[in-house]
């Protein structure tokens, strides 16, 4: 999110969350995320979580006809293919080997 945002020159005000200390399961941290995860966006009262919606809201709002999150469909998908690539393809080969030990 830091990159896209000094990319695309938006301002963002960072607030640190110790989920050691459960600042993630604070009932105001519930409300805007019930899943209790980092990271978690506010813009203007509307709440988002998980990562990669994200990076797609603030570059659909933000860089609407930009080249970074292109509206070309094959281009698009080829950008959300990457964007994903972790939750399809490396995640479960780290589970898998992480598992056999």
């Amino acid at each position: 999110m830091a990159i896209l945002g000094k990319h695309l020159k938006i301002e963002i005000n960072y607030k640190d969350i110790n989920v050691h200390a459960g600042e993630t399961k604070t009932p105001e941290y519930l409300k805007l995320n019930p899943s209790h995860t980092v990271p978690t966006l506010v813009d203007n009262g509307f709440a988002l979580f998980e990562s990669r919606a994200i990076l797609q809201y603030l570059a659909n709002k933000y860089a609407a006809g930009n080249s970074i999150y292109p509206s070309d469909p094959v281009a698009r998908a080829n950008v959300d293919k990457v964007l994903f690539y972790d939750a399809s393809g490396f995640f479960p080969a780290m589970r898998a080997a992480i598992v056999s030990f």
